[in-house]
């Protein structure tokens, strides 16, 4: 009994642990928001979210890595700690902006 129960608590705690950023999948975006923008602002557009994509990946993996000397340090403190995942959603939204500008992009032969 004691081996399913060290099992399911393992599996909790290490579910509550921050998604790696290459595990975040890009969330759809209108490729209509680009459709006006000239080529010269879908390039500064599209600079400007690739630094926020990496800006956010690295937030994601900052808290992955604090979660994860968490589940090491304090295991119980994982069960108590916020789930917050307003970096996930961030970075899971601008991934689709950034797929988005490069469709619009690629479609305007910029």
């Amino acid at each position: 009994m004691k081996p399913i129960l060290l099992t399911i608590l393992s599996v909790v705690l290490i579910s509550s642990c921050a998604s790696a950023p290459e595990n975040i999948k890009a969330l759809p975006h209108q490729d209509e928001v680009y459709s006006n923008y000239s080529c010269e602002e879908i390039e500064i557009e599209h600079l400007r979210i690739k630094d926020a994509v990496a800006e956010a990946t690295g937030q994601q993996r900052a808290a992955r890595k604090k979660d994860k000397a968490l589940l090491i340090l304090f295991p119980a403190a994982l069960l108590l700690k916020d789930d917050d995942k307003e970096t996930a959603v961030q970075l899971a939204q601008l991934k689709g902006q950034l797929e988005s500008i490069e469709r619009v992009s690629a479609s305007k032969g910029c």
